[in-house]
């Protein structure tokens, strides 16, 4: 008899860590290899970074979707909102059909909705205020506007493009007959935003594909902060079997808190 109770509770207690460690990983904190050198010199190839999923809240309300209900502006206002110079991970916002789309990027914000970003011969200004320089010469000169839940936009045929994949995005039809755009299949001269959305950027911003390639990143995509490097090896001597397995990790890496 003692000896099944202590089988017993051997097996409830693996399961009891099995059950909070899976809790941990789909609602808390989630681990990632930085799979390229576009965050670098934060974040170089081949760190293993602890994410922290908990802390902006979307992540909670995507895996159980009746929260969605209660908190419908996709933001538990318990939790702090995306920030701007936050490193996050987030799921590509593209067709997720596409095998790229199904890829999470780490990249740092540049922007939250609403913000005005303006690049001028390599500096960054947000809302009129310098920021830091660019060192990427291939870089969109306009003034770029985030937009944001509520932002009523005037259409046209003629800036119709810039706001199509935004319109798709949030479930709605869109058809243009001559001078006439067609949402859901009526006619339309003004869309209103339905979320809010960010515009990031990598680090190392010459070797980096961001909201300068495919656009603003909704805010409800984002999974999590990206907190502590836990481990980092050498990418380039990862499949190197001669190499001494210690002599390929970076030391100097380990516990280093992502800025």
């Amino acid at each position: 008899m003692y000896f099944l109770d202590k089988i017993k509770f051997v097996l409830l207690l693996l399961l009891t860590v099995i059950l909070s460690a899976l809790i941990l990983k789909i609602f808390v904190v989630d681990a990632v290899r930085v799979p390229s050198p576009s965050m670098e010199p934060i974040l170089y190839e081949g760190d293993f970074v602890l994410i922290n999923k908990l802390i902006y809240g979307h992540e909670l309300i995507r895996t159980l979707p009746f929260l969605k209900s209660v908190f419908p502006n996709d933001y538990l206002p318990v939790f702090k909102k995306v920030g701007r110079g936050d490193v996050i991970l987030f799921q590509f916002p593209g067709n997720f059909n596409n095998e790229t789309a199904q890829k999470k990027y780490l990249k740092r914000c540049l922007g939250v909705a609403g913000d005005t970003i303006r690049f001028v011969d390599g500096s960054v200004f947000i809302n009129n205020a310098f920021k830091f320089s660019f060192r990427s010469k291939i870089i969109n000169q306009n003034e770029i506007i985030i937009p944001r839940r509520g932002d009523k936009i005037i259409l046209s045929t003629s800036n119709i493009s810039d706001w199509e994949s935004i319109i798709k995005s949030e479930g709605h039809s869109l058809k243009i007959e001559g001078e006439v755009i067609l949402i859901d299949g009526k006619e339309t001269k003004e869309y209103t935003i339905e979320k809010n959305y960010l515009y990031v950027v990598g680090d190392n911003n010459e070797n980096s594909y961001d909201s300068r390639n495919w656009g603003f990143l909704p805010e409800e995509n984002v999974i999590g902060k990206a907190i502590l490097i836990y481990w980092s090896i050498g990418h380039k001597y990862e499949t190197e079997t001669s190499m001494p397995f210690f002599s390929k990790i970076r030391w100097d890496r380990i516990l280093t808190l992502v800025k």
